[in-house]
């Protein structure tokens, strides 16, 4: 615990590290609380990003801004909140999102980013009110960035988020393909192509946007996942970096329709480019696609009749829906989307298959033929039981 010393005209914080008596001095006792909340928010150590005997680095360029970093000033500038409280959420801040989240710069905070921090909670054991409440106070930081002018970021993608383990199943959005060409005739030509493969693939975004041209085989009518963007460790300079697939099985080799290889326009590209690159020829963030693509074509959808909010993710439950409406097994599905388990492709989509039990019924007869019938004027023995009772 961090302690003020008033001394004169200053103030200092006091604190034992690792055993060692620490502390900095300020020359207003605002700075000074403030600070002794940055600490405690550390564990009582050096908060990161501040320099013994020198102060809180430069501020970054508003491209390299961490999400770390503005959280902590996020926090400190709220006013119509007590001590506690504003010590309380720094705490939170400091202990569950700055270790997964706090390298992430906060204009391409993703919803993917959002997806796998939650998923880390979850399996660190945290229960789904205290992963709620997280998932507020990132979603009120970020709100504050959007807030500014100008804004430090485009769009809130924690607002975006559903967390399917929070004690109901995940709202998938279905679109039927007359739904989904009303929003495809609303995407910018640029980005067309990759609206196309997402739902006529059922790839994850960032499978698709980190395939290279050479993993398409026109010949053949077939792509390859070999690689996927992932959140890159903590340090990275970079935000993603490209890794294996989510699963084993997701390594893998899919049909890809004639009409989709022509929107991918393969002839004459390099082989090691892009198959679908950013305005700067590098990575394609799902945030740029969501602000420029897909959410001005969703509303204008929605302006031409549409009644659904579908995410981008949703682009995958459709491609699912589609297939077992034309009957493909689950089996089928299963590779193709890279489940790990049959069981994951049930669990998430059984509930589309159409009521079997009729046709269960009429295999077991025919399996079996015809059930005997009793003469219509005979009667059971006194001691044969009635059928029912069989």
């Amino acid at each position: 615990m961090a302690w003020i010393e008033h001394r004169g005209t200053r103030w200092r914080v006091c604190w034992r590290q690792d055993g060692a008596r620490q502390s900095e001095t300020f020359a207003s006792k605002d700075e000074a609380v403030r600070f002794r909340m940055s600490v405690e928010g550390a564990k009582n150590r050096y908060p990161p990003g501040y320099r013994p005997g020198q102060g809180w680095g430069d501020a970054p360029a508003r491209d390299a801004l961490s999400l770390a970093e503005w959280g902590r000033r996020a926090i400190d500038q709220r006013r119509r909140v007590t001590d506690r409280t504003r010590a309380d959420y720094l705490r939170d801040w400091e202990r569950h999102v700055v270790p997964e989240l706090g390298h992430v710069e906060l204009a391409k905070l993703s919803e993917d980013d959002i997806a796998d921090w939650d998923a880390g909670l979850r399996d660190a054991g945290l229960s789904a009110k205290t992963r709620a409440n997280l998932r507020g106070l990132l979603s009120s930081i970020v709100e504050d960035a959007l807030r500014r002018r100008p804004p430090l970021v485009e769009h809130n993608p924690v607002r975006l988020f559903r967390s399917d383990h929070d004690g109901q199943v995940e709202e998938m959005c279905f679109l039927t393909p007359d739904e989904f060409r009303l929003i495809l005739d609303h995407i910018p030509k640029p980005y067309r192509a990759l609206a196309l493969l997402l739902a006529g693939t059922g790839l994850r975004f960032g499978e698709a946007t980190a395939l290279y041209v050479r993993d398409v085989n026109s010949r053949a009518g077939t792509l390859t996942v070999h690689r996927a963007w992932k959140r890159a460790p903590a340090g990275s300079p970079d935000s993603y970096a490209l890794g294996p697939p989510k699963t084993r099985l997701s390594r893998r080799t899919i049909s890809v329709s004639p009409a989709i290889l022509d929107a991918l326009r393969l002839d004459g590209r390099t082989p090691t480019d892009w198959l679908f690159a950013g305005r700067e020829g590098g990575q394609l963030y799902s945030s740029t696609f969501y602000d420029l693509a897909w959410r001005p074509a969703v509303e204008a959808a929605q302006g031409a009749g549409l009644f659904k909010t579908p995410r981008v993710h949703d682009l995958r439950h459709s491609h699912v829906a589609w297939l077992i409406a034309a009957g493909v097994p689950l089996p089928v599905i299963q590779r193709r989307l890279g489940h790990s388990s049959i069981r994951t492709t049930i669990d998430r989509y059984g509930h589309l298959l159409p009521d079997l039990q009729s046709g269960v019924s009429a295999a077991v007869d025919a399996a079996l033929g015809e059930p005997r019938t009793r003469d219509s004027g005979s009667e059971p023995r006194p001691d044969e039981p009635p059928d029912d009772q069989h």
